[in-house]
């Protein structure tokens, strides 16, 4: 039942299964009128993540890693995107910066997310930044 979950529909099942990440969220949504920066929005749970994680608070993890499982098979494809790209590419990202890393994250990886998320290492592996990403991508074209 691929594509049947939508940008909105998205967003409030990351808000069901993050109910912690609420206030960060409100302040997403006053500056960026929430559902306008999905990209941006999804990053805000990867915050929240980094942040349970960087406290030891991993109670929620598998409800999180199954919903961005969700998205990942049952999304439209911006859905996908955003999942793919503002959560999990957010989350290595934050994640690399904490004394954890981000491979702390691999226990709770579904299938589909886990192969997204070594996807993404992939793309990453040798470059030292965004530039470089969109050259070897462009190279590949």
């Amino acid at each position: 039942m691929s594509g049947s979950i939508n940008r909105s529909g998205a967003l409030a099942l990351m808000l069901e299964v993050c109910p912690g990440a609420g206030r960060a969220w409100q302040e997403h949504e006053r500056e960026w009128g929430g559902e306008a920066a999905p990209y941006l929005g999804m990053a805000v749970f990867s915050r929240y993540l980094v942040d349970m994680m960087t406290e030891g608070e991993t109670t929620t993890f598998p409800a999180v890693f199954a919903a961005v499982e969700q998205l990942i098979n049952e999304g439209d494809e911006e859905v996908q995107d955003f999942a793919f790209v503002g959560f999990l590419e957010s989350l290595q990202n934050q994640a690399s910066w904490t004394e954890q890393g981000a491979d702390a994250f691999l226990p709770w990886l579904n299938p589909s997310t886990r192969e997204a998320w070594h996807e993404l290492q992939t793309l990453w592996d040798g470059k030292d930044g965004l530039a470089d990403v969109i050259r070897a991508e462009r190279e590949e074209d």
